[in-house]
C-alpha cells in the first residue's frame, strides 16, 4: 500500500492517483461523492460540503469561498456531472451524509478517517484533493491563471502547489501544445518564403 506522510507544519501532500481511484471506487457512495466534489472543483472541503443544489445551474456550480470570500463560477467537469446525476436530492445541500442530512465538518473528518481505514488508505486528508486538482489541471495543460480561475487561489499559491509537479510531464504537455499550435498555424518556410 502507498503511504503518504504529513509534511512539516501541518501541510498535506496530494493523494497518489491510485489512491484517488480507490477512494472513488471503494469508499461508501456518499463519501466518494464528496471526494469527487473536491477533486473536480479544486475547492476546500468546507466549501464542497456547503455546495447547494441552487448553485448548480447552467452546467456550473457557483461557490463563494468561506476563507477568501471570492465568488467563483466553476464549470462542471464531465466526471462530476456523472456524480451529480446520481446524487439523491435529499437536502438543499448537494452532498449529504449516509442518513441524508448535510455533512458537518467534524462528522466528515470522522467518516473520512473511518473510510480510509476500512479501505486501507493511510493518513491522507481532504485538503490533498485540492492539490490533486491543481496538479491535474496543470498536467492537462492549463496555465496558472486558468488553474487559479477554477480553484480561486492566487497565482503564487498555484505555483506553490505546483512545486512538486513532475517537470518533465508538464514540459511534454507544453511541447505538445506548442507543436499543435505550429501545425495549425500557416507557417512560412523561412528559407524559401513558401507556405
Amino acid at each position: 500500500s502507498t503511504s503518504v506522510k504529513e509534511l512539516p507544519g501541518g501541510e498535506h501532500q496530494p493523494w497518489p492517483e491510485p489512491l484517488i481511484d480507490r477512494w472513488l471506487n471503494e469508499a461508501r457512495p456518499e463519501a466518494a461523492w464528496v471526494g469527487a466534489g473536491c477533486i473536480y472543483t479544486g475547492q476546500r472541503i468546507g466549501d464542497v460540503l456547503k455546495m447547494g443544489w441552487g448553485a448548480y445551474k447552467n452546467n456550473s456550480i457557483e461557490v463563494t469561498q468561506q476563507k477568501t470570500k471570492k465568488s467563483l463560477v466553476i464549470p462542471v467537469h464531465p466526471e462530476l456531472k456523472k456524480v451529480l446525476d446520481i446524487v439523491p436530492r435529499r437536502s438543499v445541500k448537494i452532498f449529504t451524509s449516509f442518513s441524508g442530512v448535510p455533512w458537518t465538518y467534524s462528522r466528515w473528518v470522522e467518516v473520512q478517517r473511518e473510510e480510509r481505514s476500512r479501505i486501507g488508505i493511510g493518513r491522507l486528508v481532504s485538503h490533498g484533493w485540492r492539490k490533486n486538482a491543481v496538479i491535474r489541471l496543470l498536467h492537462a495543460g492549463c496555465n496558472v491563471p486558468q488553474v487559479s480561475a477554477i480553484t480561486g487561489q492566487s497565482h503564487q499559491m498555484v505555483e506553490y502547489y505546483a512545486k512538486g509537479v513532475d517537470q518533465e510531464a508538464l514540459a511534454r504537455v507544453a511541447m505538445d501544445k506548442y507543436a499543435e499550435w505550429i501545425e495549425n498555424k500557416k507557417v512560412v518556410n523561412w528559407r524559401t518564403g513558401e507556405n
